[in-house]
């Protein structure tokens, strides 16, 4: 009889995870629609009028180091951190391969949907000259600090440490995302999309991982 119920349970699961994954994808292709329209987004406004900061302030300060997290050094950071304790600590050689070759995939498509839609930023930074759409620190960020977060959790057997390292992940994408638009380096509807984007192949990723695990 359990079984049974495991049996029916394991596919309902599995159309649960792709109704996800669908609707966000459904969710990313009306934000590219508005994009490609190149009308100015009436969410865009509204939200920028709430989260950007003036340069002087001390809130801009905080976040300017806070997306420091989501540049491209504080991945790279984050990546030799995590591959040195996946495999010298933990010994998790295939949570580190997923980990590297997930957001090095993201990274490449992020470039490539940004010439695609070719958006240009609210204000150009002088250390950020590519295009808007979507947001490449709210993309990989999504995808590096999710997957990080899920593997050391995996890892760890005390609870207190399992929650603690679930909420610094989860906090730590959030602000990355609002720094986007806080330092107005992107449209709310940038980021978004790449959140958007993050989440699906953050579900890939680990669906990915957790398959190779059973193929031993």
């Amino acid at each position: 009889m359990k079984n049974t119920t495991k049996r029916t349970e394991l596919p309902r699961f599995h159309i649960g995870v792709v109704a996800i994954i669908s609707a966000l994808f459904i969710l990313f292709l009306f934000l590219a629609n508005l994009v490609k329209k190149g009308d100015p987004i009436k969410i865009d406004t509204v939200l920028r009028n709430i989260f950007v900061l003036e340069e002087q302030s001390f809130l801009f300060t905080i976040f300017k180091g806070i997306a420091w997290f989501g540049s491209t050094t504080g991945i790279i950071t984050l990546l030799f951190i995590m591959v040195v304790l996946l495999i010298w600590k933990y010994r998790d050689y295939k949570g580190a391969i997923v980990f590297v070759v997930m957001v090095m995939l993201t990274n490449f498509l992020s470039k490539a949907l940004k010439a695609l839609f070719q958006r240009e930023r609210p204000i150009i930074p002088l250390d950020e000259l590519d295009y808007s759409f979507p947001s490449s620190g709210a993309f990989i960020s999504l995808v590096a600090y999710g997957l990080a977060t899920y593997l050391l959790t995996r890892n760890r057997t005390k609870l207190k440490e399992k929650y603690l390292i679930s909420i610094v992940g989860v906090t730590l994408i959030i602000l990355i995302g609002i720094s986007r638009v806080a330092l107005s380096a992107h449209y709310p509807t940038d980021v978004i999309a790449g959140h958007t984007l993050g989440a699906i192949f953050l579900i890939l990723s680990i669906y990915l991982y957790r398959w190779w695990l059973k193929t031993n």
